[in-house]
C-alpha cells in the first residue's frame, strides 16, 4: 500500500513538472526556467521534502533536467525531447542559460516531406534478414518478378504464421518502386480472403467489380479491387481461403491476364496488376495445388528454427532496437543471456519472438526501474520469461554455431538505447560483415579434419611484374607449405583483364573459409567486393603490409580454426602496429605500466581504448591539439572514476554549483560524450565525477 502511495506521489510531482515545463516551451521566453519543490509542494498540498525526495530520485533516473541555482528548478527531459528531437539537452543546465544556446548547436530538423519511395536499408529487398543464406534464391525470383515489365510473373508465397510473408510484400513493393518498374504512387492494396470466405458472391464483387444489375439492385457499377490496383500490387493473403467461384476467376486471370465484371460477360478486361498471394498451407498441399500450378513464381518462407544464427542475431537487434526507440529506454545485455534467445524453437516465429523481447524487457524494467542511478536497463537471465526458458533444447551442431558466431563479434555486450549516442552502430558495423555475406557450414568442435584444411589462404596482388609472385614464393619456402599465392599486375595489362585472373585463381585456391587479398594500392584495394560479388566466395583485402608482415598473416593462417574475420581483424592489428605510432606504444605502455595493475573489474585495454577514443572527439570540439599530457590525465582519472562507478561509489565534489554554471558548455560536451562510456561499461556518469574530468580540460582550453 505505501509502495502504490509512494508511485502515485511520483506520478502526480511528474505530471506537474510536465505542465511546467510545456509552458515554458509555448511562452516565448527564451530564458531557462522550471519548477521548483516549494511550488510543486504547494500545489500538490505534499510535504516539501517528500516533493524534493521524489525530484532528486526523477532526475537520478533521466526523466528530468536539474537547473543549478536557489531554489533548483527541474525540467522534464521527454517534453524537451518531443519538442527538439534533435538537441542533445545535459542533465544539469546553468542557472543563467538561454535554450537557444542547445538548439543553435543542434543539426536543423528538416520538414516533413511526402514520403520518398527510395528504400531505406533496412526496407532493402537485397538487405532483408535472410538474403544471403535462408532467403536468397527467394530474394533472386522476388526481385526477377518485380523487374519483370508486364507486371505478369505473379507471386506465391508460402509458409507458416509470423514468418514475415506480409514483410516481404512489402520489401517487393518497395523495391519494385525504388528500380521505377511500378509509379511512385502506385498502389498497394491488401485483402484479407479469410475474412470474406463465407460469403461467396461479396468476394466476387469486391475482387473484380460488378454492373449496375449485378448486386443487390446498386445503382450503378463498381470497379473492383483488381481494377483498383492496376499499375500496382494487389496482396491476397491466405488466397486459399477464396471461395472456389473466385479462385476460378482468379486463375483464368492468372493464365490470360483479362477478368470480366461480375454481370458483365460480354465485355473482358485487361489487367495491369501484379497479384502476390500469401497462404499458410504447405506447398504441396492438395487444396493449395491448382492455384498454385498458376503462379509463376513460387516462394516458401520456412520458420525461424530454420534460419541461421547470425540472421536470428540481426532480427533479435532490429527488435530490441525497436523496443528502445518505443520506450525511451536503454537495455544492455550480455553475450551469455543473448545466446540463449538464439537457441529458442519459436514456433509463432516472429510474433512470438516480438512478444519474448517486449515481455523480457518489461521484466528487466520492473526490476531495475526504481534503484538509483540507473539509466541503463540490465538484462539478466531472470528477466526472460519461464515458459520461454522450458522451450529451449540443447541442440550440439546449434551452439557451435553460436559459439563460432560471438568468436567473430568479439563483443561482450549488446546495447541499446532510444538515443543517436548509441553503441547500435557499432554493433551494426561489426554485423555488416558477417550478416551480408554468404553463410559458411560451421565444423562442430569435435568434428575431425585435417589443420591445412582449416587455413585461409593469401592471395598476394601487387602492381609491377613479379613482385606479388617473388613474395608468395619467399612465404611458402619459408613456412613449407603452400599458403600463399601471389598475382602481378603490370602497367600493359588493362584492369579487366585482371579481373578475369582474379576470378580464376580464387576459384583455384579459396578454402570454405575464403580468400585474404593483401594489395599493395588502388584500384586494387576493393578487389575483394568484385570476388564475392562474382563468386559468393568470402573475401576480404589488407593494405600496407611489408614482407615481414605478410610472412606474420601467413603463419596466422594456420592457426586452427580461424576464420576470415578473425584473420582479417589480426591483420588489421599488426599493420597498425608495424606502423609504429609513438601515440600507440605509449597507449600501450600506458595500459601496461599505470592501468593493468590497478584496476580491479575493467579491462584496462578496453578502458582505455574507449576514453582514448571520446577524448579524441571531446578536443576535437573544442579545438585543442592532443597531447600525451592531456591523454595520460584522462585516461587515468576516467578508468579509476569507472572502477568506482561500477562498485557503486563515487568522488563528491566541493562547489558543485558554482563550477557547473561557470562551466555549463563543457560539462554538457562532457554529458553528451561521455554517455557512450557509460553505456559501454553499463554506469552512469554522475555531475561531480563530470566536474573532475572538466578540470583535466580546462588548462588546455
Amino acid at each position: 500500500m505505501e509502495q502504490t502511495a509512494k508511485s502515485s506521489r511520483k506520478t502526480k510531482v511528474l505530471t506537474l513538472v510536465q505542465e511546467a515545463t510545456q509552458e515554458l516551451l509555448d511562452s516565448d521566453s527564451d530564458r531557462v526556467s522550471g519548477i521548483h519543490a516549494g511550488l510543486i509542494a504547494e500545489k500538490l498540498q505534499m510535504d516539501r521534502a517528500n516533493v524534493a525526495r521524489e525530484l532528486n530520485s526523477l532526475y537520478r533516473n533521466g526523466q528530468l533536467i536539474k537547473i543549478q541555482g536557489k531554489p533548483t528548478l527541474y525540467l522534464c527531459r521527454s517534453v524537451l525531447a518531443r519538442k527538439y528531437p534533435n538537441v542533445f539537452f545535459p542533465s544539469t543546465l546553468a542557472k543563467d542559460g538561454h535554450l537557444k544556446d542547445y538548439i543553435a548547436a543542434a543539426p536543423p530538423v528538416e520538414a516533413p516531406t511526402a514520403p520518398v519511395r527510395t528504400p531505406l536499408p533496412e526496407e532493402s529487398l537485397e538487405t532483408a534478414v535472410g538474403a544471403t543464406h535462408t532467403l536468397k534464391t527467394a530474394i533472386q525470383h522476388a526481385k526477377a518478378a518485380a523487374l519483370y515489365p508486364t507486371h505478369n510473373l505473379h507471386i506465391l508465397i508460402t509458409g507458416n504464421l509470423g514468418v514475415g510473408k506480409g514483410h516481404l510484400v512489402q520489401k517487393i513493393y518497395t523495391y519494385a518502386v525504388s528500380q521505377g518498374n511500378l509509379g511512385e504512387n502506385a498502389p498497394l492494396i491488401t485483402v484479407n480472403c479469410k475474412e470474406h470466405s463465407a460469403n461467396s458472391q461479396l468476394m466476387l464483387n469486391q475482387l473484380f467489380g460488378h454492373t449496375r444489375d449485378a448486386a443487390l439492385k446498386s445503382e450503378k457499377a463498381q470497379r473492383g479491387l483488381i481494377e483498383r490496383a492496376s499499375g500496382g500490387i494487389l496482396y491476397l493473403s491466405e488466397v486459399d481461403k477464396l471461395p472456389s467461384a473466385a479462385q476460378d476467376m482468379l486463375i483464368t486471370l492468372l493464365e490470360k491476364n483479362t477478368y470480366t465484371r461480375i454481370g458483365e460477360a460480354s465485355v473482358t478486361r485487361y489487367a495491369n496488376t501484379f497479384i502476390i498471394a500469401t497462404s499458410t498451407e504447405s506447398p504441396d498441399s492438395p487444396g493449395l495445388a491448382p492455384l498454385r500450378q498458376r503462379f509463376p513464381v513460387r516462394i516458401h518462407v520456412p520458420d525461424l528454427r530454420s534460419w541461421t544464427p547470425r540472421e536470428l542475431t540481426e532480427l533479435l537487434i532490429q527488435a530490441f532496437r525497436k523496443e528502445a526507440s518505443s520506450t525511451g529506454l536503454s537495455f544492455r545485455i550480455s553475450r551469455d543471456v543473448f545466446s540463449v534467445f538464439l537457441k529458442a524453437p519459436y514456433p509463432g516465429n516472429l510474433g512470438d519472438l516480438s512478444s519474448v523481447v517486449r515481455t523480457t524487457c518489461a521484466l528487466a524494467f520492473q526490476d531495475m526501474a526504481t534503484l538509483p542511478h540507473v539509466k541503463t536497463m540490465e538484462i539478466h537471465l531472470r528477466h526472460l520469461p519461464f515458459d520461454f526458458l522450458g522451450s529451449i533444447q540443447e541442440e550440439p551442431k546449434q551452439d557451435a554455431r553460436i559459439r563460432a558466431l560471438f568468436q567473430d563479434l568479439d563483443l561482450e555486450y549488446f546495447i541499446f538505447t532510444p538515443t543517436s549516442f548509441s553503441s547500435n552502430r557499432y554493433i551494426a558495423a561489426q554485423l555488416l560483415a558477417l550478416l551480408h555475406q554468404e553463410n559458411e557450414p560451421v565444423r562442430h568442435p569435435e568434428a575431425s579434419g585435417s589443420e591445412e584444411s582449416s587455413c585461409v589462404p593469401l592471395l598476394i596482388i601487387c602492381h609491377g611484374n613479379g613482385i606479388a609472385e617473388a613474395a608468395a614464393a619467399y612465404i611458402n619456402d619459408s613456412l613449407g607449405q603452400q599458403i600463399a599465392t601471389g598475382l602481378s599486375y603490370p602497367s600493359s595489362v588493362p584492369f579487366r583483364e585482371l579481373q578475369g585472373k582474379l576470378l580464376d585463381t580464387v576459384r583455384a585456391i579459396a578454402a570454405p573459409t575464403g580468400v585474404l587479398l593483401a594489395a599493395d594500392m588502388e584500384p586494387l584495394t576493393t578487389l575483394h567486393e568484385y570476388v564475392m560479388q562474382e563468386t559468393d566466395i568470402p573475401a576480404d583485402t589488407v593494405t600496407g603490409f611489408t614482407l615481414s608482415s605478410l610472412l606474420t598473416i601467413a603463419q596466422l593462417t594456420c592457426q586452427e580454426r580461424m576464420t576470415l574475420q578473425q584473420l582479417t581483424r589480426e591483420a588489421l592489428l599488426l599493420m597498425n602496429s608495424t606502423a609504429a605510432s609513438p601515440d600507440a606504444t605509449f597507449l600501450n605502455r600506458t595500459a601496461r605500466e599505470l592501468l593493468e595493475p590497478s584496476m580491479t573489474f575493467l579491462n584496462p585495454y578496453k578502458a582505455m581504448d574507449v576514453l582514448s577514443s571520446t577524448l579524441n572527439g571531446i578536443l576535437d570540439e573544442l579545438d585543442i591539439i592532443p597531447s600525451n599530457e592531456v591523454t595520460i590525465k584522462f585516461i587515468f582519472h576516467g578508468s579509476h572514476m569507472l572502477e568506482r562507478l561500477i562498485s557503486g561509489d563515487s568522488l563528491k565534489y566541493d562547489g558543485l554549483k558554482t563550477f557547473v554554471n561557470q562551466h555549463s558548455h563543457l560539462i554538457a560536451l562532457l554529458e553528451q560524450h561521455m554517455s557512450y562510456v557509460g553505456e559501454i561499461f553499463g554506469v552512469s556518469i554522475p555531475i561531480n565525477e563530470l566536474a573532475y574530468l572538466a578540470e583535466i580540460i580546462l588548462p588546455y582550453l
